[in-house]
């Protein structure tokens, strides 16, 4: 029997590691994408751009690096544009948290650096969301930006 419970969570550990890869490579694509997404060509634009392409460009905790680094930016003129495609993040974002939470419960691992990465961001991300929320409730404005 506990030959068997070993072997079951090996193999769910198999299963969600390929999971946090495709996770990982569209989360990666996606926070690229932020970029292109943009309504003008501020200079964060086009330091997210010189990264690279998509295939040279490590994942993990660069991703959350860059994610982090144009919430910051876009924090300073927030845009309802940017809406839809951090919803879509912020979804991506919790499956890779809840994944990367359950193998390393199975790992009998108590947290990593990068699982801490991943919930400062969706923090950073939800708090960016309710920002965006609140502008929208409140009507167009010329300066919405955060001095």
């Amino acid at each position: 029997a506990l030959v068997a419970a070993k072997d079951t969570n090996d193999s769910r550990s198999a299963v969600l590691r390929w999971q946090l890869d495709s996770l990982g490579s569209l989360f990666a694509l996606l926070v690229s994408d932020l970029g292109h997404r943009s309504d003008s060509d501020s200079d964060s634009d086009e330091e997210m751009e010189s990264g690279g392409n998509l295939e040279e460009r490590p994942q993990g905790l660069a991703s959350v690096k860059a994610l982090l680094a144009w919430l910051e930016q876009a924090a300073l003129e927030p845009k309802a544009s940017h809406q839809q495609a951090l919803l879509d993040l912020a979804l991506l974002l919790s499956g890779l948290v809840s994944g990367r939470a359950e193998l390393l419960r199975l790992e009998g691992i108590s947290s990593s650096p990068q699982l801490q990465a991943e919930l400062m961001a969706a923090d950073a991300l939800r708090i960016h969301l309710g920002l965006l929320e609140r502008l929208g409730r409140s009507g167009p404005r010329k300066s919405a930006g955060l001095a």
